[in-house]
């Protein structure tokens, strides 16, 4: 295991000045990080970049990958140089110690615009966030939901719909593995009985199994409340953190 005191490790000292010299932000982005946040080395250790804090430079995780990502081999727009990450740096030490509100995160308009292209697949006061929250899952129910969340889940997938925010984009994940499990449940433990005449799918229990093994069957479709349970307290916690982050 590499020590902390080897060549690709800045000590103790340096990270904490370099942190608090930028306020636990980005130094590209001025996203707030908190601990999601590394200590890049502005000139390379391979090159001969010393572990001092005129060579660090405090980065988000995304911009951290970015900096690096650079390929000499096959270059493609322009790498962050040296001089420039040293500027960048430089120029929010300065904001900060001008008096910057720590506490403010930055406003992407592009995770503003798929907050807003979020809110119109599934509104709180939609059809599938209510189906969500207050279906009963008896023997027999009506899936109204589905379209919305198909939308959500084959027609929104996609580098350009990731949120910015590294926050928000975990728990738009954390959404969609919710919801996928949600309707695995209800592929697993129900069939289509028939349509409404709205053509939306009417599901069914398995009432024989009721009659033959209670148990088991309480068990599917307690699996299936809970499944909805949890898909609903995702999209409470994903709308609550995107409006605090983009509508202040």
């Amino acid at each position: 295991m590499k020590s902390r005191s080897a060549p690709g490790y800045f000590p103790p000292k340096v990270k904490t000045q370099a942190l608090v010299a930028a306020g636990r932000h980005c130094c590209l982005c001025h996203k707030y990080c908190g601990t999601k946040i590394e200590c890049h080395h502005i000139v390379p250790v391979e090159e001969g970049g010393p572990n001092t804090r005129a060579n660090c430079i405090p980065l988000c995780f995304n911009c951290h990958a970015e900096v690096q990502s650079y390929n000499e081999k096959h270059p493609k727009g322009n790498r962050f140089r040296p001089e420039e990450l040293k500027a960048h740096r430089d120029n929010w030490y300065k904001q900060v110690r001008s008096g910057f509100q720590e506490d403010v995160r930055p406003i992407y308009e592009a995770d503003r615009k798929l907050f807003a292209d979020f809110l119109r697949i599934l509104p709180s006061n939609g059809v599938a966030v209510y189906q969500l929250r207050h279906e009963p899952f008896g023997s027999t129910f009506r899936w109204e939901a589905g379209d919305a969340l198909r939308e959500f889940l084959n027609e929104r997938e996609g580098p350009e719909y990731e949120f910015l925010d590294t926050e928000l984009e975990q728990l738009r994940v954390d959404l969609r593995k919710c919801i996928l499990e949600l309707i695995d449940a209800i592929a697993t433990n129900t069939f289509i009985a028939r349509h409404s005449t709205a053509g939306d799918p009417i599901l069914q229990f398995d009432r024989e199994l009721g009659y033959k093994d209670p148990r088991e069957y309480e068990r599917r479709r307690s699996e299936v409340i809970d499944a909805a349970d949890r898909a609903y307290q995702a999209y409470v916690t994903f709308i609550r953190q995107c409006r605090k982050q983009l509508e202040s």
